[in-house]
């Protein structure tokens, strides 16, 4: 069951990765480009219908530990994971004009997709789960390691809200773009998130090896390591309350840098509403940390056992995520990219580079005399990151 998280994790960094394609004018990578977050959202569409096709009989019951339900009671659960994806859809819609609008709008549509497939990913993992805990309700990692995976793709999306607003800036005011301060205060800023997608993806990997390798294949090697007759997932278990706590940490740096970004360049993100960004990025892992909390903390009183509180838990995530999906509507509104929005003008400002001047030219199109001082290096406003779209100089006559 752990490899459907590991698949899922595929699918979005296959996916991504085709963003990275070098552009060509006019060739098939820029509508293979264009095409990777609707071949996202057609994969997870197959992850859903799997799910349904795996649907247990209706008048099965759940085990003794989960209060013998009925397995119909997941179906609202389908539902409004359903609901969710169809959401998001009609949103990226929404955006897809806007691709062609300017060169520089391509990155600023990419960045806002990651943060709106964030709760279909969500939904359809903690899906998943509600099908494999009254499955299998004696082996919990299988939950915990796909409701971890989902935290790879909050990690991602906080990166790409981030490098939002930086974009913004640099590409609206140019006063703040040449300031060596905003440059050297904007890495720092990069730098407290980066950490924490890099923690974040490497303590996932290190939980699909240890599960899908070491404990599938080697099991010895557990008992080999630590000395004593014990298990592969009893030796995680104790890893993983280190990893957890420096996760919170690595989280929380993470958060103040994107606070302390927006704190400090309030006037020039006003146009965006970023705290409403902020949440629509940041909220639903900010419910799912707390309601794991609050449902592990009632085990401690026996209202419920654990597994009965990872299978609540998996079942909420399923309604908010559709909760969620409604409030991008108003988080990442589609006529912010429209002729007068903010974000329009920033894609516009990000398609018009100064161009290497070699001589003046005149007004009917000839060549004069190069002007000291009048030759400059075409530069991106956004610097070198990989994942910023290539800009291409305008030659505008004076």
């Amino acid at each position: 069951h752990v490899y459907e998280a590991f698949w899922v994790a595929c699918l979005g960094l296959g996916t991504i990765a085709l963003r990275y394609l070098p552009m060509g004018a006019g060739s098939c990578r820029d509508c293979i480009r264009g095409m990777w977050v609707w071949l996202y959202m057609w994969g997870i569409m197959g992850f859903m219908i799997r799910e349904i096709v795996r649907f247990p009989n209706l008048n099965q019951e759940f085990p003794e530990e989960l209060y013998q339900f009925p397995f119909w009671v997941n179906i609202p659960a389908h539902v409004a994971v359903w609901l969710s994806w169809i959401l998001t859809a009609v949103h990226l819609w929404q955006f897809r004009v806007h691709r062609r609008s300017f060169v520089g709008a391509v990155a600023l549509v990419d960045r806002i997709s990651d943060i709106l497939l964030l709760p279909t990913t969500f939904g359809l993992l903690a899906l998943h789960c509600t099908r494999i805990i009254p499955q299998t309700p004696k082996d919990l990692w299988n939950a915990t390691a796909t409701l971890d995976a989902a935290e790879m793709f909050e990690s991602w999306a906080l990166w790409s809200f981030q490098q939002l607003f930086i974009e913004y800036i640099a590409s609206c005011s140019a006063d703040v773009h040449d300031d060596r301060l905003f440059k050297h205060f904007s890495a720092n800023c990069q730098l407290g998130v980066k950490q924490y997608l890099i923690f974040i993806f490497a303590s996932n990997s290190f939980e699909f090896v240890w599960r899908g390798v070491v404990d599938a294949r080697f099991p010895e090697f557990c008992r080999w390591v630590w000395g004593e007759e014990t298990t592969c997932e009893e030796v995680f278990w104790r890893a993983e309350d280190h990893i957890v706590g420096a996760l919170w940490y690595s989280c929380t740096i993470a958060i103040v840098a994107i606070l302390r970004f927006e704190h400090a360049m309030t006037t020039e993100l006003s146009p965006l509403r970023p705290k409403w960004k902020f949440w629509g990025a940041k909220v639903i892992v900010t419910i799912a940390s707390v309601q794991r909390l609050g449902l592990w903390s009632l085990t401690l009183v026996s209202l419920w056992t654990e597994n009965c509180a990872w299978y609540l838990h998996a079942y909420l995530l399923c309604f908010e995520t559709f909760l969620i999906s409604i409030m991008h509507f108003c988080a990442y509104p589609e006529k912010e990219f429209q002729a007068d929005g903010p974000l329009a003008q920033a894609g516009a400002a990000m398609s018009r580079v100064v161009p290497t001047v070699y001589g003046r030219v005149g007004e009917n199109g000839e060549g004069g005399q190069a002007d000291e001082g009048k030759v400059s290096d075409v530069e991106s406003p956004m610097g070198s990151d990989p994942g910023e779209v290539e800009l291409k100089a305008v030659v505008e006559k004076e």
